[in-house]
C-alpha cells in the first residue's frame, strides 16, 4: 500500500513537472496570460507533490521539526536570560516564542508517536495500534492548545507586568529623592512589550508645582528605563498624599 503511494505521488510530480515545462513554453511563444496563469498552477502542484513526497519519510519530517525545535530554543535561551524555562513561559507577555516552541515540541513528538504506531502496526499487523497514535496525536495537540488558549486570554483580558517588573518599577519611584511613598501602582500589558502604568505618588510637601513637574517627568524616563517599550505617554504619575494609601489598598 505504501509502495503504491509513493509511486502515484512519483507520477503526479513528474506530470506536473513536465506540465510546468510545456506550458510556461506556450506562454512565452504565444504570450497568453490564460496560459502563464496555468503555468503558475501547475507549478504550484509541482511544489505540493514536491512537499507531499518529503511527507511520506517520517525521518525527514523529524530532521525538519528537530531544526525547527533548535532554533527556537536558542531563541527562548537568549530571551530568558536564565529564568527557568518553564517561569519564562508562564512569566512571558510575547506568546510568539512559547508558541513556536510548544507547536515544534508537540509535532516532535506526534512523529514519534505515529512512527511508532506505524511501526507496531506493521509488525503485528494490527491496524489498531495506528489509530491509538492518532488518538495520541490528537491528546498531545489539544493539550498545547488549551495552554496556549489559557495563556493568551489572559493577554486579552489585560494581564499585569510580572512581580519582578512590578518590583524594579516601585523601587525606581521609591529611589527619587522627591517622593516620599509609593501610594498605589498599577499595570497592564497592551502588547508583549508596550506596559501601560499608572502610579499614585506621594511627594515631599516642602516641593513646589514646578519642582514636582520636573520629578514626574524624572520618574518617567526612570520607569522608561526599567520597561524600554513603554512610551511616555502610556506613563501616569498622579500626586497623591500619603494618607490615600489606605484607600487605594
Amino acid at each position: 500500500m505504501a509502495s503504491e503511494s509513493k509511486t502515484a505521488v512519483v507520477a503526479a510530480l513528474v506530470g506536473n513537472a513536465a506540465l510546468v515545462m510545456l506550458e510556461g513554453a506556450i506562454a512565452a511563444t504565444t504570450g497568453s496570460a490564460a496560459m502563464l496563469a496555468e503555468t503558475f498552477h501547475s507549478l504550484a502542484d509541482t511544489g505540493n507533490q514536491m512537499l507531499l513526497f518529503v511527507g511520506m519519510r517520517l525521518a525527514g519530517a523529524f530532521v525538519f521539526e528537530a531544526m525547527s525545535l533548535g532554533v527556537a530554543l536558542h531563541s527562548v535561551a537568549g530571551e530568558r536570560r536564565g529564568v527557568p524555562r518553564l517561569r519564562f513561559m508562564r512569566e512571558t507577555r510575547d506568546p510568539t516564542l512559547p508558541t513556536v516552541l510548544l507547536e515544534d515540541s508537540a509535532a516532535l513528538l506526534s512523529i514519534l508517536v505515529a512512527a511508532a504506531g506505524l511501526g507496531l502496526a506493521r509488525v503485528t499487523e494490527e491496524p489498531r495500534w495506528d489509530a491509538a497514535a492518532s488518538a495520541v496525536i490528537g491528546l498531545i495537540l489539544i493539550a498545547v492548545a488549551s495552554f496556549l488558549a489559557y495563556e493568551n486570554y489572559s493577554l486579552l483580558l489585560g494581564e499585569p507586568a510580572t512581580a519582578d517588573h512590578e518590583n524594579a518599577i516601585r523601587a525606581r519611584l521609591a529611589a527619587d529623592p522627591t517622593v516620599r511613598e509609593v501610594v498605589s501602582l498599577s499595570t497592564m500589558h497592551l502588547g508583549p512589550s508596550a506596559l501601560l502604568i499608572s502610579a499614585r505618588v506621594a511627594f515631599r510637601p516642602e516641593l513646589t508645582t514646578l519642582q514636582i513637574e520636573d520629578a514626574v517627568r524624572r520618574l518617567e524616563d526612570a520607569i522608561r528605563a526599567v520597561v524600554p517599550g513603554t512610551r511616555r505617554r502610556m506613563i501616569v504619575i498622579e500626586p497623591a498624599r500619603p494618607d490615600a494609601a489606605p484607600r487605594a489598598a
